[in-house]
């Protein structure tokens, strides 16, 4: 019986990323991706790795696609150690992390949480923002009528892939904003060279002009006036 070691690759810069995070990704265990969707990828080329990108695109429903991902990395610890490493901090929007832990505790597994700097961290950097005045944090796949949002709170939505989730995302916050609330396009917070911020409307946000990818996220000011 191996252990599981889940580790934070940080917003996508290497210096972003914990020295106890660095180490293990030079450790002789089997080192699994949840996906090499993201810009550090490109600087490991000397690592062995393997990515679980596969599961996107085999199943239908982000909930089958987490389960299959955390059933793999089980299956794979019950022979040998693993270190299983995520996007960001391992603590911050990352479903399979919860549910892996879930399963290895019913399997006696051992789980240890590595931590590197999450992109809400470099985001709220990027943006000058201090973040102890309250944020909500909400995922573009998952917002829907039943969505609460506290406008008093800044709000970041996280996965505005394209312009087609652009729009869900505008006409969802039309629903508690105003068409002319000030919002930011947030790309590659943290990530050296790409990085950037652009002050729009929200009526603004799924204009042709505005560039979308998976490194995109929106913000939304909290408005501390109400």
């Amino acid at each position: 019986m191996g252990k599981i070691n889940i580790i934070g690759l940080g917003p996508g810069d290497t210096n972003l990323i914990s020295y106890r995070a660095y180490k293990e990704l030079y450790s002789d265990k089997k080192i699994i991706l949840r996906t090499d969707r993201h810009p550090i990828c490109d600087e490991m080329k000397d690592i062995e790795f393997e990515s679980l990108d596969r599961y996107y695109e085999s199943e239908d429903s982000f909930e089958d696609v987490y389960n299959n991902i955390a059933n793999y990395v089980i299956e794979c610890a019950s022979k040998s150690d693993v270190v299983y490493a995520v996007p960001g901090h391992p603590r911050v929007a990352e479903s399979t992390v919860d549910i892996i832990e879930k399963k290895a505790e019913e399997k006696n597994i051992e789980v240890e949480v590595i931590a590197s700097m999450s992109f809400i961290d470099a985001m709220y950097n990027l943006l000058k923002v201090d973040p102890s005045h309250g944020f909500t944090l909400l995922d573009a796949f998952s917002l829907n009528e039943e969505t609460k949002v506290e406008t008093r709170n800044s709000l970041i939505i996280t996965q505005v892939y394209d312009w087609f989730i652009a729009t869900d995302v505008k006409l969802f916050l039309m629903e508690h904003y105003s068409d002319y609330q000030e919002i930011y396009i947030v790309r590659g917070a943290g990530v050296r060279d790409i990085e950037s911020k652009k002050k729009i409307k929200l009526l603004e946000l799924d204009r042709n002009e505005n560039f979308f990818d998976h490194l995109t996220s929106v913000f939304v000011p909290g408005n501390n006036d109400e």
